[in-house]
């Protein structure tokens, strides 16, 4: 072997090992970095790093905003509705009344969020 040949290394189940530790993440909040404030005074700890990931909006707020711990005011959005676009940023997925998925949808689109 060359010493400019490359190899390629591989860490086996590394979608299920992320998938894991979004799961753990969202639920315990730990190492959570950012404040949503909600309409209904409300908040949600989240992580910077997956919610710039999956929003532009986020991206573009957190890119022009270098504290620690930011607070970011979600004007319009009960806790609700924001647990559910959270719980969508962090699982992939979530389980949602028909009722409410315009509104989910609406949400979605404001805050510029990917995979929908």
């Amino acid at each position: 072997m060359s010493p400019s040949e490359k190899l390629c290394l591989q860490w086996k189940d590394f979608q299920t090992n992320i998938s894991e530790s979004y799961n753990y993440l969202r639920a315990e909040e730990e190492f959570a970095d950012i404040t949503l404030a909600c309409e209904d005074n409300q908040k949600l700890e989240v992580h910077k790093v997956i919610i710039a990931s999956a929003s532009k909006v986020f991206k573009d707020i957190l890119m022009g905003n270098k504290h620690n711990h930011p607070l970011i005011y979600m004007r319009g959005i009960k806790a609700k509705e924001m647990a559910v676009l959270v719980d969508f940023i962090y699982h992939g997925e979530v389980s949602i009344d028909q009722v409410d998925l315009n509104r989910f949808l609406e949400l979605g689109e404001e805050l510029q969020l990917k995979g929908l």
